[in-house]
C-alpha cells in the first residue's frame, strides 16, 4: 500500500501536463509570429534604404559635423570617427580599427596573404584598392592632374609631392644643419653628409662614395635643351643654367 502510495505521488498529473503542453505550444505560435514581424520588418527596413539609392534620401545627420546618411548603422560607424572608437582589435599586434572590415585587410600582413593578383604582371596585393591602383601601371591611366602645370599621376600622393615643386614646401628638416627638402630620400642622402659616410666602394679604383659610381664612361643622362650626355641626372638648378648659357649662345 504504501508503495502504491509512493507511485501515485510520483506520477504527473494529466490536466497539468495538458496545460503546460498548451502554455509552451502557445509561447512557440508568440514567437513564430513575432519572428515573422522581425522578418516583415528587415525586409521592408531593406527596401527603404534600397529607395534611398536612388531617391538620395539621406535622413540620418550627423549631430557633430552635420553629415547626412541613408542609414543608421552607417551614422553609427560613422560616429566612431568623432568618439575615436576603434573596437576592432589585432590579437597579433594590438593595432585597432573602427571597422571589421579593416582588421581583416590588417590581419593579411601578419599571415601573408595577398589574394589580389595582376593578370598581366602576376604582382599580388593584400587589397583590391592597391591591385586597382597598380592596374593603372599597365593602362598608363593617370586620374590626378597638376592644377598650374598640367602633369597627370597615377596615384594623388604621387601628385601631392609634385605640387611641392610649385608651393615650394620642404617638410623634410635636417636636424644638424637646418636645411630642408622636399622628400625623405633626399634628406637621408644628405645626412650621410654629416656623418662622413660613403657606403659605395669602386671596384675599380677602391675610392669611397656617397653614391654609387662607376668607370664604365656611361652617360644615361641627357639635356633636353643642347643633347649633351651626363653621368647623373641633373638637377633643376643645373637645368637652368645649360638653359642659360644655351640661350645666351644662340644670340651671340
Amino acid at each position: 500500500a504504501e508503495n502504491q502510495d509512493k507511485e501515485g505521488s510520483n506520477s504527473e498529473d494529466p490536466g497539468k501536463k495538458r496545460k503546460e503542453e498548451q502554455k509552451q505550444k502557445k509561447n512557440y505560435e508568440k514567437t513564430k509570429q513575432q519572428k515573422g514581424r522581425t522578418d516583415s520588418e528587415k525586409q521592408k527596413a531593406g527596401f527603404i534604404s534600397h529607395v534611398r539609392t536612388y531617391s538620395g534620401e539621406k535622413p540620418f545627420s550627423c549631430v557633430t559635423c552635420g553629415k547626412n546618411f541613408s542609414r543608421k548603422h552607417i551614422l553609427n560607424v560613422h560616429m566612431r570617427i568623432h568618439s575615436d572608437q576603434k573596437p576592432f582589435s589585432c590579437g597579433a599586434c594590438g593595432k585597432s580599427f573602427r571597422l571589421k572590415m579593416h582588421l581583416l585587410d590588417h590581419m593579411r600582413i601578419h599571415t601573408g596573404e595577398k589574394p589580389f593578383s595582376c593578370g598581366s604582371c602576376g604582382k599580388s596585393f593584400i587589397k583590391k584598392g592597391y591591385l586597382n591602383v597598380h592596374m593603372r601601371i599597365h593602362t598608363g591611366e593617370k586620374l590626378f592632374s597638376c592644377g598650374p602645370c598640367g602633369k597627370s599621376f597615377p596615384r594623388n600622393d604621387i601628385l601631392n609631392v609634385h605640387m611641392r615643386i610649385h608651393t615650394g614646401e620642404k617638410p623634410f628638416l635636417c636636424g644638424t644643419c637646418g636645411k630642408s627638402f622636399t622628400l625623405k630620400q633626399t634628406l637621408d642622402h644628405h645626412m650621410q653628409i654629416h656623418i662622413d659616410r660613403k657606403p659605395f666602394s669602386c671596384g675599380t679604383c677602391g675610392k669611397m662614395f656617397r653614391l654609387e659610381k662607376i668607370h664604365t664612361g656611361e652617360k644615361p643622362f641627357s639635356c633636353g635643351t643642347c643633347g649633351k650626355s651626363y653621368e647623373q641626372r641633373l638637377t633643376d638648378s643645373q637645368i637652368k643654367g645649360v638653359t642659360v648659357i644655351q640661350s645666351s649662345r644662340n644670340h651671340t
